[in-house]
């Protein structure tokens, strides 16, 4: 139980920088009522009024929205397996293009189980569907953990040209700064109009 509530946690926090840079934010059908609970916290504790809960969509919703489910997915019967990924954020006039995808692996004692299972999430968006506009992610506890990821990536060989991992690792430290600052990059943008993506971000925080 404690997994899974700081798992909905993770997805709430990832949902809420999403929401907060202006992307259409989706969860899986069967998460979206606990991350609505701990997003309500998030919105409670930062004080913030321009997002809801209610704003983050499901799955079935984002399929309703496009009218149809989106011609790649149909021809490679795999929108199921885009189902299952954690939490997706989708550009408000392209409801068909995934920008990014984010993976939340946090289980300590089945941690070969979950790393494998988001592995073949984002695997099959990146490299079958090529959906994944910009970047996949994967948030993960602590820097231990984080390297235990890297290495199965380097063992699975997924890979990109370069020799590194096809997704970016984020722990839940470096997601709750890139929640301050996308905080303030949305006041930024009510003020004056500035707009920033999470690779924005992550760059000007980490320089990465």
């Amino acid at each position: 139980m404690a997994s899974n509530n700081m798992h909905h946690m993770l997805q709430a926090q990832v949902s809420l920088i999403g929401l907060l840079l202006g992307f259409r934010v989706y969860v899986p059908n069967r998460d979206k009522d606990g991350v609505a609970n701990e997003l309500n916290k998030l919105i409670e504790e930062l004080r913030l009024e321009q997002v809801n809960a209610q704003d983050v969509g499901d799955m079935g919703q984002l399929i309703s929205e496009c009218n149809e489910v989106p011609a790649y997915a149909c021809e490679y019967d795999r929108f199921d397996t885009l189902q299952e990924i954690d939490v997706i954020w989708v550009v408000p006039r392209h409801l068909d293009r995934i920008y990014n995808a984010f993976e939340i692996v946090c289980d300590e004692r089945n941690k070969a189980q979950v790393v494998r299972t988001a592995f073949d999430h984002l695997r099959q968006g990146l490299l079958n569907l090529r959906i994944i506009e910009r970047g996949a992610f994967i948030v993960c506890p602590n820097n231990e953990y984080r390297d235990y990821i890297i290495r199965k990536c380097v063992q699975d060989k997924f890979l990109i040209d370069d020799g590194n991992c096809v997704f970016k690792v984020l722990t839940t430290k470096e997601v709750k700064e890139l929640l301050h600052y996308a905080v303030k990059f949305n006041e930024l943008n009510r003020k004056y109009g500035l707009y920033a993506d999470v690779e924005s971000i992550i760059y000007f925080v980490y320089g990465i």
